[in-house]
């Protein structure tokens, strides 16, 4: 009988064989000779291929057209030498040029009137050219579309504040340099 020390090395030796058999194994059925293996062959000639022709690159996009520059409205001309009894009359020339020229830089909303024009014409553009049917509100749509654009309506409150306070200092003023009554 043999030892039990003996039956170990038995089945450590049977697991390196059994181990060196499956990688020793696979490669024989690879190789059905002893030569060595030969590199594949190259795959069959081809005519060569015309070079790929590229497409051109598609034409840039158009840069959008820079925002219309708000241009300041010329200062107004020196008030001429009035009457004092014109610095107060309803209609008088002396200060309503002086109050009302300026609005446009003091009330900068007001500029917006021109852009709201052109946002709500190309909008209704748009909105008629689309719409097929006839059907299409295209006066809301562009109320709608440019109603940011078209805000300068709150600035009525802007309007206002500086004609009456425009009119009380320049009448003051006015009366100050009015030569008669």
């Amino acid at each position: 009988m043999a030892s039990a020390g003996s039956a170990g090395l038995a089945l450590k030796v049977a697991a390196v064989v059994a181990v060196l058999a499956m990688l020793v194994l696979p490669s024989f059925g690879r190789c059905p000779s002893l030569k060595p293996a030969q590199p594949p062959l190259p795959p069959p000639a081809q005519a060569p291929r015309p070079p790929a022709l590229t497409p051109p690159p598609p034409a840039p996009t158009p840069a959008p057209p820079p925002p219309e520059p708000i241009t300041p409205a010329p200062a107004p001309a020196p008030a001429p030498r009035v009457s004092c009894g014109d610095c107060y009359s309803v209609g008088s020339q002396a200060c309503y040029s002086l109050c009302i020229a300026p609005l446009s830089q003091t009330c900068g909303c007001l500029l917006v009137q021109g852009r709201c024009d052109k946002c709500k014409t190309a909008e209704t553009d748009m909105c008629t050219a689309n719409c097929t049917d006839g059907g299409c509100d295209c006066g809301a749509v562009a109320d709608k579309a440019c109603g940011d654009t078209c805000s300068y309506n709150d600035c009525s409150w802007c309007v206002r504040g500086h004609q009456q306070g425009c009119l009380t200092s320049c009448r003051s003023e006015c009366m100050s340099k009015c030569n008669g009554p």
